[in-house]
């Protein structure tokens, strides 16, 4: 009996096998991979059309949106309109009469003068003020001369106004400690009279309490009626009448 042995493949024999197998069955790959493909298209373009509006509600839900789009717009503008345009600064109101008019006033009503005099000084005073004191002095026959002796001093510096120096209708103003020392001291206020002697004559002080230094005259009237004084020239009563008395002129007689 005849044993016959396989034979050993050869390298070359096994490759062509392999190719042989590999040609059966990638036809059938191919096949399975195209169909694979072809479903996964078939479902994208399914999922893109449901997608794309195709009713009346799907457009009319589309159009709100629009709607609500220009609203929100129309409303940012309001938002964003320009702001009204800012106002001036109003300018401060003008110096007025206070409604308190409280005063501590020291003036005398009288000067006692030499009948012959044609001049004479007001002597130290004080008045005190709440707010700023406004001083108008008048007379029908005499004059006044406010600082500088025979200066026109009419000063509107800030702290304190003059107006009408060397006059008969004069006004002052300021604060009322700055009134006091510059012009309510003694020497400060020169009351004369030109061409005539002085002695009889009378003058009126108005005092008012004020806002602030000012010279507006109208403001003179509005002030208290218990704080006007009057001021009155005084004569000396002087006599120039000669009396004679007797005189001993006698010598001493010797002891």
């Amino acid at each position: 009996m005849r044993i016959i042995k396989p034979r050993k493949l050869s390298a070359l024999s096994m490759l062509v096998a392999a190719v042989i197998v590999l040609a059966q069955v990638l036809p059938t790959i191919a096949e399975n991979l195209s169909e694979l493909i072809s479903g996964s298209d078939e479902k994208i373009n399914s999922e893109s059309t449901s997608n794309i509006p195709t009713d009346d509600a799907d457009v009319l839900e589309i159009e709100n949106l629009e709607d609500l789009k220009d609203a929100e717009t129309s409303s940012l503008e309001l938002e964003v309109s320009p702001a009204a345009p800012t106002q001036s600064p109003q300018p401060p109101p003008p110096p007025y009469a206070t409604e308190n008019q409280w005063m501590s006033i020291r003036l005398p009503t009288s000067i006692r003068v030499d009948p012959r005099s044609r001049v004479t000084f007001l002597p130290t005073s004080n008045i005190t003020s709440l707010n700023s004191l406004m001083v108008c002095l008048s007379s029908d026959t005499l004059k006044f001369d406010v600082g500088t002796q025979q200066v026109i001093d009419d000063v509107e510096n800030g702290w304190m106004v003059v107006k009408g120096d060397l006059t008969g209708q004069v006004l002052f103003a300021g604060e009322s400690g700055v009134i006091n020392n510059s012009i309510l001291s003694g020497m400060g206020l020169r009351i004369f009279r030109e061409g005539a002697t002085i002695g009889g004559q009378v003058a009126q002080f108005r005092l008012v309490d004020v806002s602030e230094p000012t010279t507006d005259e109208s403001l003179c009237e509005q002030g208290s009626k218990t704080n006007i004084r009057q001021l009155v020239i005084v004569p000396l009563g002087l006599s120039q009448s000669i009396t004679k008395s007797s005189l001993d002129l006698g010598k001493k007689s010797k002891p």
